[in-house]
């Protein structure tokens, strides 16, 4: 199925391509060309969660056993940008337009719910914390290359592109505070009496959960030349991911240190953005901008590393992550 999706995006993009292979208006000669630098600070509202499937004693396989989400992650982002335009060139198959992002942010708060259920579809549910997230950083980077066409309108021009992105989450649970656990339940599931059982101890949590999402896109550049001073440009890209993560789980002494177990998946995202610039300058503009994405990875492989060397596999249901940011900055052109 991975296949074929690619297969028709590739065909998509190709077709894109062809249609647009037609000679240069001189509206798209006179449109802005050569190098751009862009610099933009702003604030990114994230969420991302993740489940498993797994076999519990006495209750059999379990269809979601736990449950990771990190919700209303408050994050203060820089963004550098670039893009250069060769403008109208005799080669009209050769790419005449490139760009590229790359960005850092600071999490400064957020939450963490961790819970597990031993029925099917999130019943007979055990444990629960409610924990904090309010540390960890994130890192993107993305390039892509295409070839920009007059659209047939004075100052609209659309590219159909290709490129690639990398993405990283570093993500923490502290400040744990155990909100349910149902001692019968975990008694059950360990062939104990309920007496032995104690609740769990969470001073001292300090867990992370460290993703890495690359990959292949396609997609779509919008730029229109509304006046002399303002641009707007639009962007869609549909992403083809590769996806990992590696997690550091403190206070479970069954488990190895520092990897305790590790996902793997593949993944789909949607990338939409939009930003408007304002010429105050011959060269310099101002910019204002939204961005919004979302990705899904759908059944992986949970790896867990025990403490005793032993290496355990069970299913990954799920991950999902989405994220909306604003930012403003300047644009220097050369």
């Amino acid at each position: 199925m991975r296949g074929v999706s690619r297969f028709v995006v590739n065909m998509l993009f190709a077709g894109s391509v062809v249609a647009g292979l037609v000679p240069a208006s001189p509206v798209c000669a006179a449109a802005q060309t050569g190098l751009s630098l862009g610099l933009d600070a702003g604030y990114r509202h994230d969420s991302l969660d993740w489940n498993i499937g797994g076999f519990l004693s006495n209750f059999g396989f379990v269809d979601v056993l736990s449950e990771l989400a990190w919700d209303d992650l408050e994050i203060y982002q820089v963004r550098a940008r670039s893009a250069l335009d060769l403008g109208r060139t005799e080669r009209i198959w050769v790419p005449n337009y490139f760009r590229g992002t790359i960005g850092y942010g600071w999490i400064t708060d957020g939450e963490n719910r961790d819970s597990d259920w031993a029925g099917a579809n999130r019943t007979l549910e055990f444990s629960r914390s409610n924990n904090g997230a309010d540390d960890g950083n994130v890192f993107d980077l993305s390039i892509g290359t295409g070839r920009k066409f007059d659209l047939g309108k004075k100052g609209f021009r659309w590219a159909p592109l290709i490129g690639f992105s990398y993405h990283e989450q570093k993500l923490k649970i502290v400040d744990g505070t155990q909100t349910l656990f149902d001692k019968a339940i975990v008694a059950a599931i360990n062939d104990m009496p309920e007496s032995a059982i104690e609740s769990p101890d969470l001073t001292g949590l300090n867990s992370s959960y460290d993703t890495q999402w690359w990959g292949v896109w396609y997609g779509l550049d919008l730029e229109y030349q509304a006046t002399q001073k303002l641009r707007w440009l639009g962007s869609l890209e549909y992403h083809f991911v590769d996806y990992y993560a590696a997690a550091n789980w403190n206070l479970r002494q069954d488990f190895a240190q520092p990897k305790s177990f590790e996902h793997e998946g593949d993944g789909r995202g949607v990338v939409v953005a939009l930003l408007g610039e304002y010429a105050f300058a011959q060269l310099w503009s101002a910019s204002l901008g939204v961005d919004y994405s979302n990705w899904r990875v759908e059944q992986g492989i949970d790896r867990v590393f025990l403490a005793s060397g032993e290496i355990a596999a069970t299913r990954l249901n799920a991950v999902n992550w989405e994220s909306f940011a604003v930012s403003a900055g300047l644009t220097r052109r050369f």
